[in-house]
């Protein structure tokens, strides 16, 4: 299943505390991706987080995996988590 995360920084976070884990984030993030986990990834364009695409079992499963970054160990990101199918209208114009 697709799911949709949607994740934000902590507003009351020192940019240092992002400078001192960007390295490792963005190690698990690529390896994320290698592994098929990480569909797609994009920051959003006012520098608040990033929407990530990617390709679980669950929202749960979901979770469990990105809780893996080092962002959202050290407290500095929330993530939204949305699962998401395909838009039912598709399914009528293929009939």
């Amino acid at each position: 299943m697709k799911v949709i995360c949607v994740a934000k920084r902590d507003p009351n976070a020192a940019p240092e505390s992002f400078a001192a884990l960007a390295d490792a984030e963005s190690q698990t993030a690529m390896r994320f991706a290698v592994d098929d986990f990480v569909r797609e990834i994009y920051s959003i364009a006012d520098g608040s987080g990033a929407v990530i695409i990617v390709e679980a079992e669950s929202a749960d499963a979901a979770k469990a995996k990105l809780s893996e970054l080092p962002f959202v160990k050290a407290g500095l990101l929330q993530i939204e988590f949305i699962p998401v199918k395909a838009y039912r209208a598709l399914s009528k114009l293929a009939g």
